[in-house]
């Protein structure tokens, strides 16, 4: 299968204050970043008496590209049926190895990802691929070798 690399965009939290500065692109595989536009300044024109001219952009927005994107609506469920059980046909199936993980700065949402809702009655993806191999009945059957 090769390397995939997909984003979940977390939802904003109910204390979040400010609107989030991320959004996504679920169908083009986008996420776009708004930041603050850095102090940038362009040159004056000579004899206009200012040496330079703040730039008039408010905000900067940046677009990453990844191989699939959940937005903040996106379910367990969902990662689990895009991202582990193509790895885990290749584990059980092809016989080749896999890694899935989750990478992010503090608060991003991996813990949530991985190890499932603590509040709720959600199963991540370590509680998903565990029940697997604890109780293979619930996978689908795997295909006779030929």
């Amino acid at each position: 299968m090769g390397t995939r690399v997909v984003c979940r965009v977390r939802p904003p939290s109910c204390r979040a204050a400010a609107p989030s500065p991320v959004s996504s692109r679920a169908e083009s595989s986008e996420i776009l970043v708004a930041s603050p536009a850095t102090a940038s300044v362009s040159p004056g024109g000579a004899g206009n008496g200012s040496p330079h001219q703040p730039s008039s952009s408010p905000t900067q927005t940046h677009a990453f590209v990844f191989d699939g994107v959940f937005d903040g609506a996106a379910t367990d469920d969902d990662v689990s049926r895009a991202c582990l059980d193509p790895a885990l046909h290749d584990v059980c199936v092809r016989g080749v190895n896999a890694t899935v993980m989750a990478y992010g700065q503090s608060g991003a949402g991996k813990t949530h990802t991985m190890e499932g809702a603590r509040c709720v009655d959600g199963k991540g993806l370590i509680p998903r691929a565990s029940e697997l191999f604890s109780n293979p009945s619930l996978s689908s059957p795997l295909p006779s070798p030929v």
